[in-house]
């Protein structure tokens, strides 16, 4: 067992022959998907490629799920990914557009409030999953 977002949870490192089929399928689709955006030359051609391929596989009915554990771990890298591009100069060229980063960050949680409340009060949503799922990060978390 382990804490996480405190919550403990029990991570399971095994993985059934079906489970197994659908991580291949979705990490043959998510290759197929970087190649493609890769060809095109499409901003982070290795993140938005697989996503955009395996969601339309699964809406065409493909079942790409990972188990939980390794989805948190896939979370992880993701963000060690992300976060290894922040170097001084990134920093250093944020504090310049200061006033551009905090007005653009709080006129998106104003509209994250804004789509919550229209979420509430017109498709009689509760107030927390209305705001978790209008909020940019909410769903994930």
């Amino acid at each position: 067992m382990t804490l996480f977002n405190g919550v403990m949870v029990t991570l399971r490192w095994t993985v059934s022959r079906d489970e197994l089929a659908n991580m291949l399928l979705a990490l043959v689709i998510g290759v197929i998907g970087g190649m493609t955006f890769s060809a095109l030359h499409s901003p982070l051609p290795w993140m938005i490629g697989p996503m955009v391929f395996t969601i339309i596989a699964s809406f065409l009915g493909a079942n790409v799920r990972w188990p939980i554990g390794f989805r948190r771990m896939g979370m992880v890298v993701i963000g060690i990914s992300i976060g290894k591009l922040f170097t001084l100069s990134v920093i250093l060229l944020l504090l310049h557009h200061a006033v551009y980063v905090v007005g653009f960050t709080l006129f998106m949680i104003l509209l994250g409030l804004l789509s919550g409340w229209v979420l509430y009060r017109f498709f009689k949503m509760d107030w927390f999953t209305a705001i978790c799922g209008s909020v940019p990060g909410g769903v994930v978390e």
